[in-house]
């Protein structure tokens, strides 16, 4: 057996390769001395034994939260159908002035539709006016910002 540490699948088959070793072969014997460690036959099954339980312990568990979070993500996504669809009922039945009521329930309210005035799209334009300043003035700092030198080789000298 190489040094490489075997998959849990390998290691299981293996495990129980031991097993059945022991039982055929050391099952008279009194005590085994692996490294340093007696080993009873009895004992060194019930170590192999244990890693066989709790890789099977683990995968029962995987599968377990596997489902647990499939039923988890069905259940999220039923709420948001409900959230949505209450949204559009208070909205259908109240109209987009029940903003306590949606706001009750934790839900935005709707944007307001229709024309914008004059003084919002005044205030939109100096905005956007500002915005593109601001860009055009940073373009322009990087653009005339010289790059710094590259330093001097230092001349070397033998000694």
């Amino acid at each position: 057996m190489g040094t490489n540490r075997p998959n849990h699948r390998t290691a299981l088959v293996l495990d129980q390769m031991i097993i059945a070793g022991v039982d055929t072969y050391f099952a008279k014997v009194k005590t085994l001395t692996l490294a340093g460690t007696v080993y009873t036959p009895k004992a060194l099954k019930a170590v192999l034994q244990t890693e066989i339980d709790a890789t099977n312990s683990l995968g029962s568990a995987k599968a377990q939260m596997r489902q647990h979070v499939a039923t988890a993500n069905a259940a999220r996504a039923k709420a948001l159908d409900a959230r949505k669809e209450l949204r559009a009922y208070i909205l259908g039945n109240f109209g987009a002035t029940a903003v306590a009521m949606l706001q009750d329930f934790g839900m935005n309210v709707p944007k307001p539709v229709g024309r914008k005035t004059a003084a919002v799209k005044a205030e939109a334009a100096s905005k956007a006016k500002a915005t593109r300043k601001a860009l055009k003035e940073a373009e322009e700092s990087v653009t005339k910002t010289p790059a710094p030198a590259a330093p001097a080789a230092a001349a070397h000298t033998l000694s």
